[in-house]
């Protein structure tokens, strides 16, 4: 499989092919819902929760809360 682009960087498949390989199996689906549910859930608590937000923030700047 090869990939193209018009950009002067090289370009790089997406993902390596133990993540095509892994993504083929019959856990896929289970696993990527499990993934999608926990990142909803993530973000629904960003946005509704500010202190979440907050803790967030300064977690990702290095500061202590």
């Amino acid at each position: 499989m090869s990939y193209t682009s018009r950009s002067p960087v090289p370009v790089h498949p997406p993902h390596s092919d133990r993540i095509r390989e892994a993504a083929a199996t019959t856990l896929a689906p289970d696993r990527t819902q499990v993934a999608a549910t926990a990142l909803a859930e993530v973000v629904a608590a960003l946005l509704t929760e500010p202190e979440v937000l907050v803790a967030a923030r300064a977690e990702f700047d290095g500061v202590p809360v």
